[in-house]
């Protein structure tokens, strides 16, 4: 339809469904909230790494004074550092210590315990098995808190072949883990061990954001999932999703919308991972009402 007339449909033809609650979990709202209020008090302040995994949130602290920081050496006695919603190892902890900046705390109170978890399996002589993604920020802290005891990511179940299981051995999980996953681990560890034991570290809401996609992705025709093409959770509930409904797509923003995506269809739903504001939301909602009902010239849509 390049160069024709948009197409113009009724808005009682148009739906669009949005799981209640969408935004911020508990965890990155707390982050966020720890990051601008400590920012407005001034002074040299830095996140080590990205506070969330939300490249428009990041982008926006940036922009009020919030740098990024990776290396100690760019820190002077006296900087703040803020420890991203992900949490940080106690060797990444220590050496700020010792470099004399003044920590704030952001870890998700769900990661502590996860943290916790592990330190306690490994003190107890336990073979720790953490469900997670091997390259996540979050899994990467969580290692060093087993101390010098091994623990051993599983990625996916064949990640299990590799290792020989020994008689007492303990599951963590990523807080952003799916539990169907954490349930095929434990039935699939359980006959090959005299003891385990489990703890299921999997945020309540990531596991409620999870099913409430899942509902409305069995009602409509296109399902869009907004979030952060870094962040695990937003990938995660992208595939799940996409099992339910192949026309499942990943956006960050508002102008990747394809038209092509959603013509003449007449439900829509949107979802969106932990790390999304709602204020992006709202604005994908927006674009996307804009599209559904205005219609839009083909020669837009892009690849």
């Amino acid at each position: 339809m390049t160069g024709g007339t948009p197409l113009s449909r009724d808005i009682l033809e148009v739906e669009i469904l949005i799981p209640d609650g969408l935004g911020f979990c508990f965890g990155v709202k707390r982050a966020y909230d720890l990051a601008t209020s400590a920012v407005r008090e001034g002074g040299r302040i830095f996140c080590w790494g990205p506070l969330i995994h939300n490249p428009q949130v990041v982008s926006l602290l940036e922009g009020i004074g919030l740098r990024v920081v990776e290396e100690y050496e760019k820190l002077l006695p006296g900087d703040r550092v803020i420890i991203r919603s992900h949490g940080a190892s106690p060797r990444v902890l220590e050496a700020l210590k010792k470099g004399g900046v003044e920590i704030i705390d952001a870890t998700c109170p769900f990661v502590k315990k996860a943290q916790e978890r592990i330190a306690e399996l490994a003190r107890q002589g336990y073979q720790v098995l953490l469900l997670g993604d091997p390259g996540h920020a979050e899994v990467q802290a969580l290692l060093g808190y087993a101390g010098s005891h091994s623990v051993f990511v599983i990625g996916q179940m064949s990640d299990l072949n590799l290792l020989q299981l020994e008689k007492k051995v303990g599951i963590v999980s990523q807080t952003t883990q799916q539990e169907s996953s954490l349930r095929d681990l434990v039935a699939t560890v359980l006959p090959r061990v005299e003891e385990l034991r489990v703890f299921n570290t999997i945020c309540d809401f990531t596991a409620s954001r999870l099913k409430s996609s899942l509902e409305i992705a069995g009602k409509v025709e296109v399902m869009l999932v907004v979030g952060g093409e870094k962040s695990a959770n937003t990938r995660r509930l992208r595939d799940a999703c996409q099992r339910v409904l192949p026309s499942t797509y990943l956006i960050e923003r508002p102008d990747q919308i394809r038209y092509h995506w959603v013509r003449g269809k007449s439900r829509v739903g949107v979802t969106a991972g932990a790390s999304t504001p709602d204020w992006i939301v709202s604005e994908v909602v927006k674009r996307l009402r804009h599209i559904l009902i205005e219609g839009e010239d083909e020669d837009q849509e892009g690849p």
